[in-house]
């Protein structure tokens, strides 16, 4: 006998697997926007509040966010959804954009939970010197002690990277760090540092944000402003990965790169319709790929993706609520890889308790002896 549940897709729904206990194990990321409401601090808040309800009751471990506008009322309003030691972006983002598109309001919410830590650095940059802004932060990571097995990756946000100083706090970044450490970043304008807007010229402070974890990472990086270039640096992001782990995908872009047709539809193609995206477009980047350093220029795309480690279980595209009634403990499982549309193959999972204990499905389960 076969059963087959399906259901209506959910675009921001929290990724979460599930080990063959059944209890919650990896990374939950949830993606929060609003459309515009009566104020910028009801917009944020709302933008918040979607990305906590995805967490479902994971604890928020990192909270990024980014906005169009100065808006300390904004950034408040978030502050009183999250803990506002892990809340870290941008405020004054030229562009941004998630899987649901460009934004039209004041700000975008990434949430991620899970089995990880965060640590954010802040580094003054006197009289605009990016070495040494560089210098500090990678001696500040150097400080963390991450245990053996770990994933890690580095996220640089520097104001002044822009007129050319993206380069320079790369390189010393990696004098410290080694020329292989994993890290991305962009120029931000507004630093926003653990849920405070950092006062001061744009020009001397730059931060880093490191994450570590249960997880790897996928970069990719390409220069030309053409859309084929978009779908290789993606590509190369799931280079070596397992797609079915991926939990979400930063992509920093260059303000340059603004005019490039569908270049969002070639980035869901590529990551699947039900990816979690954080998009920027700024002025200089950092980006990296599997087999090289990481790179400090302009004009480019960068492409950092998040995958969950030793997870049995379940594909990311999951839609809150949805169980299983006909499973029982033994039977085989088989998880639909994507959402209805996307024509991706089934996979077969036999997992104890899995469905019947999380607290979110997949968007359709197939349980018996054959397909």
């Amino acid at each position: 006998m076969r059963f087959r549940i399906q259901s209506a897709f959910i675009a921001c729904a929290a990724m979460v697997f599930v080990n063959a206990a059944g209890s919650q194990a990896a990374i939950v990321v949830g993606i929060g926007t609003s459309g515009a409401l009566a104020t910028d601090a009801a917009t944020a808040k709302a933008a918040a509040q979607a990305a906590k309800s995805q967490l479902g009751s994971v604890a928020a471990k990192a909270v990024f966010v980014y906005m169009k506008n100065q808006s300390a009322s904004a950034l408040q309003s978030i502050d009183s959804v999250f803990d506002r030691s892990i809340v870290y972006g941008d405020a004054g983002i030229s562009d941004m954009f998630t899987q649901l598109g460009r934004a039209t309001s004041v700000a975008q919410v990434m949430a991620i939970g899970g089995d990880l830590s965060c640590a954010g650095f802040l580094a003054p940059s006197p009289n605009n010197a990016p070495q040494t802004t560089g210098k500090q932060i990678g001696d500040s990571v150097a400080t963390v002690s991450i245990p053996s097995g770990n994933g890690k990756v580095l996220l640089i946000y520097g104001p002044s990277f822009d007129g050319g100083a993206v380069g320079p706090v790369t390189v010393a970044i990696q004098g410290v760090l080694g020329s292989s450490y994993p890290m991305s970043g962009t120029c931000a304008s507004s630093l926003i540092y653990k849920g405070s807007i950092v006062a001061g010229s744009w020009a001397n402070r730059s931060m880093g944000i490191l994450l570590w974890g249960d997880f790897s990472c996928g970069f990719g990086r390409n220069q030309p402003t053409v859309n084929e270039q978009t779908g290789l640096a993606v590509r190369a992001s799931l280079s070596g990965k397992d797609i079915t782990k991926l939990a979400c995908t930063f992509i920093f872009n260059c303000t340059s790169r603004t005019g490039v047709p569908n270049e969002l539809d070639t980035i869901k193609s590529v990551l699947g319709p039900n990816a979690r995206i954080m998009g920027s477009f700024e002025g200089g980047e950092i980006g990296k790929t599997i087999d090289a350093a990481a790179l400090g220029d302009g004009h480019m795309i960068c492409v950092v993706s998040i995958f969950a480690n030793s997870i049995t279980g379940v594909r990311q595209d999951m839609v809150r609520g949805l169980m299983a009634p006909a499973w029982s403990p033994g039977t085989a499982i088989y998880f639909l890889r994507g959402s209805r549309s996307s024509g991706l193959p089934h996979e077969r999972y036999t997992i104890e308790g899995a469905v019947a204990q999380s607290p979110n499905g997949p968007t359709g389960v197939y349980i018996g002896d054959n397909r």
